[in-house]
């Protein structure tokens, strides 16, 4: 074997370590602070999904959050039905004893915004949603009549 050929098997080799050793550690993967409200954020949307009232009490701090669950589950089976399955925390914001966690899906750009009160078994305090769900829009469009 010649020296060039030597030295080429011996980059070759130190190049697949490299890369087996970043794989192994894989120094970009962080975890999301916020994935503790993954689980919390799903068992309501769930709950929302069934129409489960006992259930949205439970994990409600809020008549307000119960009722928005309730017209959600009416209203947007489909959809619910997704952020129950797929939801997660992508980004929350504490003030006090109230959390604001944002849920996303990797399959649409919309995102839902449930508030929590307490850490250590949050309830929800209130709960928006865009895009997905439009609670308090009409869906025949011949009641929206916009003149021209």
């Amino acid at each position: 074997m010649t020296v060039n050929r030597q030295s080429l098997l011996i980059l070759a080799g130190l190049a697949l370590v490299g890369y087996v050793l970043v794989l192994a550690v894989q120094p970009y993967s962080v975890t999301s602070p916020w994935t503790r409200w993954d689980e919390p954020g799903r068992r309501y949307f769930d709950a929302a999904l069934r129409l489960d009232t006992a259930a949205l009490r439970r994990l409600s701090a809020s008549p307000g959050a119960v009722s928005w669950g309730l017209r959600a589950g009416h209203s947007e089976r489909n959809s619910l039905a997704a952020w129950a399955s797929s939801a997660r925390a992508w980004v929350g914001l504490r003030r006090g004893d109230t959390t604001d966690v944002w849920y996303g899906r990797l399959t649409d750009d919309c995102s839902s915004r449930l508030t929590f009160i307490s850490e250590q078994s949050p309830r929800v305090v209130g709960a928006q949603a865009s895009c997905t769900f439009r609670l308090h829009w009409p869906t025949d469009p011949k009641v929206i009549d916009v003149p021209h």
